[in-house]
């Protein structure tokens, strides 16, 4: 079983009265897509081992750590490359 930690970053912020779009949100919208994307692909790994994901980073740059085998660790880094 894959157990999915996500601790990425948000960005914080607020809409600029000039701005049309609130930047901030969208991003963090996207953020939060591309995380249960990931973690979709992640769960669906079949696997025996006991194995934590923790997620780092923010949108632009995710990074993960795991106490997965070295196959294994290959095969959620190819998920997470594929966000």
């Amino acid at each position: 079983m894959i157990k999915v930690i996500n601790e990425t970053r948000k960005l914080q912020g607020r809409k600029k009265p000039n701005e049309f779009f609130d930047k901030t949100a969208i991003e963090n919208e996207m953020l939060g897509d591309l995380i249960k994307r990931i973690k979709k692909r992640l769960t669906s790994i079949p696997t025996n081992e006991d194995v934590t994901v923790t997620l780092t980073g923010s949108v632009d740059n995710i990074e993960f750590r795991t106490n997965a085998s070295n196959e294994l660790t290959e095969q959620i880094r190819n998920a997470i490359e594929q966000g």
